[in-house]
């Protein structure tokens, strides 16, 4: 037979609650919540806020998406949209690192199983835009355009 241990407030050894379980098997942890491994969550997850309205819901901040350890010339972080399972078509857009740690393109794909992953688009750390690998010119009214 298995052990069960009935815990409803976890105390830190100073006196403060730093994990409380509800009634409903709800967890809040006060402070830093540190999980490692593979954690599986059903239903929607909030940050900045307690009643979630989709799978990932956050109020009042910012998303910061990064590799510490990227080198020059190497994807930074990606925001993407997967088609199948098994994400082999990145649909998004990603942050590629030059040169220096100053500079990084913003780079759109929509693959299309050609040989540059479907990149359609690009922002260069210059301020350039290119379409397909094209560099777009501006008129007189800063509408850009390209010439196909």
């Amino acid at each position: 037979m298995a052990a069960i241990l009935g815990v409803d407030t976890i105390q830190h050894t100073n006196g403060t609650t730093a994990v409380t379980v509800g009634t409903n098997g709800s967890v809040t942890a006060a402070g830093t919540l540190n999980v490692t491994g593979t954690t599986t969550i059903a239903g929607n997850v909030g940050i900045g806020l307690t009643s979630p309205q989709e799978l990932l819901h956050l109020k009042d901040g910012d998303i910061a998406v990064g590799n510490g350890t990227a080198g020059n010339n190497a994807v930074i972080g990606r925001i993407g949209f997967s088609t199948d399972s098994s994400n082999s078509r990145f649909i998004g857009m990603e942050s590629f690192r030059l040169g220096d740690a100053a500079n990084a393109d913003l780079r759109f794909h929509t693959y299309g199983g050609d040989g540059n992953k479907g990149e359609r688009m690009r922002i260069e750390s210059s301020g350039r835009i290119s379409k397909n690998g094209s560099f777009a010119t501006s008129n007189t009214s800063d509408d850009f355009y390209w010439n196909t």
